[in-house]
């Protein structure tokens, strides 16, 4: 998956949920490292 899609995916996830995500949940969900989620959204 490029970065790009992950980022738009990052975005939709974030936006389906009402309340706030953990960092942790969105790496699970998504299927990548804690870190990626944290790289991803400082960008």
């Amino acid at each position: 998956m490029s970065r790009a899609q992950r980022l738009l995916d990052v975005i939709q996830l974030l936006r389906s949920h009402r309340r706030p995500v953990a960092a942790g949940r969105l790496a699970e969900e998504l299927r990548v490292s804690l870190r990626t989620i944290y790289r991803d959204i400082e960008t």
